[in-house]
């Protein structure tokens, strides 16, 4: 394992971030906006929520996961966790400063699983069509 490709995979999680976080501020509310123009029911609102969400922070996730295949690395997980921890203590550091904050901790569920789970979901997508050709 070479210190360069750690320190690499740190720095395309930290990209990461600040990509999301950018395209994310771009496309502001005009989504929501119309998912809300459907007249859907609250189930439903949150269902095609988190399908648009899942999606788009899928197809953003995906040049990140290719620059961490492209480093071809042994032990892909282990560069995915660190690319990944990082991130996630960051956006949740509240956690540690202010606990009470997350006394209603399910409501963050999804957003957790979201934020650990979608560049290595992205990865795997990446893998699976590079095998397949």
């Amino acid at each position: 394992m070479k210190a360069s490709a750690i320190i690499a995979a740190f720095c395309i999680g930290i990209v990461q971030l600040f990509f999301l976080s950018a395209v994310w501020t771009l496309l502001g509310v005009a989504p929501l906006r119309w998912i809300v123009s459907l007249g859907l029911t609250y189930g439903e609102f949150r269902l095609v929520t988190s399908t648009f969400d899942v999606i788009v922070n899928l197809l953003l996730s995906l040049p990140a996961a290719y620059a961490l295949c492209w480093l071809r690395p042994q032990k892909l997980p282990l560069y995915l966790a660190l690319a990944v921890i990082p991130v996630f203590l960051w956006n949740y550091r509240l956690i540690f400063t202010d606990p009470s904050a997350f006394r209603d901790w399910i409501a963050f569920v999804p957003g957790v699983a979201l934020s650990l789970l979608i560049l290595p979901l992205a990865a795997m997508l990446i893998r699976w069509s590079a095998s397949s050709k």
